[in-house]
């Protein structure tokens, strides 16, 4: 999900971490909503305290020694471990994020256990597509989404996977979520077609985008995991309300990319006959997104929505 939609609901990149806390901090929690990270002292389970945040929770150490940060899946999708994927994965997510911190004594956080943090969830979550396909690096992505893989092998034989630090910061189910994202252009990247899509390239990659902000979005018609692992019922809900509005942003893109084939096609014809095969042949087209778009050849973008990032 690109992080001008997420941003503008809980704050301001690349200020990120002080928009989060200026909106969370003046927001009630509601009741009932996903919390994931578990703030204690050492003084008894009485003292216990969820947030939302990893921010929210390092900001409640204030003068106290004994105060800890730990990840506490609260969320059925988030909680679908096995014991010896829980001993592994929570004590990575909190050390890559806050450090160890066992009374007085600490250990500051490892930024760099994050790129196996990420190869945890994918494994953990998303298998058979597991960290074996990518090289996970941590830093900017170059463009405006959360996390970005490359249509392109590197000399090792994987895509390269690109995770803004940023998105660590959101909420631990975002974070999946947005893995996930990538899950699903990963598997896209390996569908194969028996045509040369050069010429509606762009139409490609925008249908593509699609069909990973409909996962994203909640959908999960099509598996993509062992587990079918989808995270949106546990996000925050101003996540929720990002990803909803990226859905939206995606359908006009797919509507405009339409619309730059016709029109290509009307200079060099046989574009919009390439676009028609590829969808038919393409696994989430032609079984999910076809048949509820009967007229699409006709489709007109019409009016952008709001903060779309296209």
């Amino acid at each position: 999900m690109p992080r001008q939609l997420i941003s503008s609901r809980i704050g301001s990149a690349p200020l990120f971490v002080l928009g989060v806390l200026c909106f969370c901090l003046t927001q009630p929690t509601p009741a009932g909503a996903t919390q994931d990270i578990k703030g204690y002292k050492a003084n008894g389970p009485a003292r216990e305290q969820l947030y939302e945040l990893p921010a929210l929770c390092q900001r409640d150490n204030r003068g106290s020694s004994w105060w800890r940060c730990t990840l506490s899946p609260q969320c059925a999708a988030m909680a679908n471990l096995t014991p010896a994927q829980k001993n592994t994965l929570i004590p990575q997510y909190n050390q890559a994020l806050f450090g160890i911190s066992m009374g007085p004594a600490s250990v500051r956080r490892a930024s760099m256990l994050k790129p196996g943090l990420v190869a945890l969830i994918m494994n953990y979550y998303y298998a058979p597509y597991t960290a074996r396909y990518v090289e996970i690096s941590i830093g900017p992505t170059n463009t405006s989404d959360w996390a970005n893989i490359l249509n392109q092998k590197n000399s090792a034989g994987k895509y390269p996977m690109v995770v803004s630090d940023d998105l660590f910061w959101l909420s631990p189910a975002m974070l999946m979520q947005s893995i996930g994202h990538e899950i699903v252009h990963l598997i896209q990247y390996q569908r194969t077609y028996s045509m040369n899509v050069a010429k509606i390239d762009a139409a490609c990659s925008a249908f593509r985008e699609l069909e990973a902000s409909t996962w994203e979005s909640g959908n999960t018609d099509m598996n993509y995991s062992r587990k079918n692992s989808n995270f949106f019922s546990c996000l925050m809900a101003a996540e929720q309300d990002a990803a909803t509005a990226m859905l939206r942003c995606r359908e006009w893109g797919v509507r405009k990319a339409i619309m730059n084939v016709r029109e290509i096609d009307q200079l060099r014809p046989g574009a919009m006959r390439a676009l028609e095969r590829w969808l038919q042949e393409d696994a989430w087209t032609k079984t999910h997104w076809l048949p509820s778009n009967p007229g699409w050849k006709a489709y007109a973008p019409g009016p952008k929505p709001g903060n779309c990032p296209l």
